[in-house]
């Protein structure tokens, strides 16, 4: 298995700063550069999503079985000292794996 880190170079982070929206453009170009270099397993962080975004809107889901996780208030909960710390936007993970690879998933909650 050929394992790479490579940067797609595509700022998520940085779409309609206060308001970030579903950048189509920024889709097309992370779907081309996984087919173009065929990637297996992708791993993106501030993905900026919220739930409103379907998962077939940002890759194919017919092609990738993806697992997300969004900012919100209950993974970023405020500061009780200065409760207008907490950013509605920006965070949030997402992996998505090829759909013809086997796999098997299992959510951890953590306490604490």
């Amino acid at each position: 298995a050929v394992v790479s880190t490579q940067s797609t170079g595509i700022p998520f982070g940085e779409l309609r700063n206060d308001n970030p929206a579903l950048d189509q453009t920024k889709c097309f170009e992370l779907a081309t550069f996984l087919r173009n270099n065929m990637v297996d397993i992708v791993v993106l962080n501030e993905t900026w999503l919220k739930k409103s975004i379907l998962d077939s809107e940002i890759l194919s889901t017919s092609q990738y079985k993806i697992f997300r996780k969004d900012r919100s208030k209950s993974t970023h909960p405020p500061d009780p000292s200065n409760p207008t710390r907490f950013r509605r936007n920006g965070g949030g993970v997402l992996i998505a794996v090829k759909t013809d690879l086997q796999l098997t998933s299992k959510e951890i909650k953590l306490t604490g």
